[in-house]
């Protein structure tokens, strides 16, 4: 700065490198943001995968429970009687 530089001038100086330094620090915040958002996808993405994979076991694994109950009561007519010991 010269010694013509008036003082509405340095404050304008001073205001526009606050606000680029403002800028800066909001920006490697976002930056930083950024990062924790991708691990919380990812222990979404964990989450949404074990439940469904849960879902389908307890699906699959009350299907054949109902099946067993029913060639245990009548085992006669299973078509599994080869293998049911009576």
């Amino acid at each position: 700065m010269d010694a013509k530089t008036t003082k509405a001038e340095l404050i304008f100086y001073f205001q526009l490198r606050f606000t680029f330094w403002l800028l800066k620090e909001v920006l490697k915040m976002a930056e930083e943001q950024e990062k924790d958002n991708f691990w919380l996808y990812i222990g979404g993405l964990i989450a949404v995968v074990l439940f469904v994979l849960f879902m389908v076991w307890n699906s699959e694994h009350s299907k054949y429970k109902k099946a067993e109950k029913l060639i245990a009561e009548d085992a006669v007519n299973s078509a599994y009687r080869g293998s049911v010991n009576n």
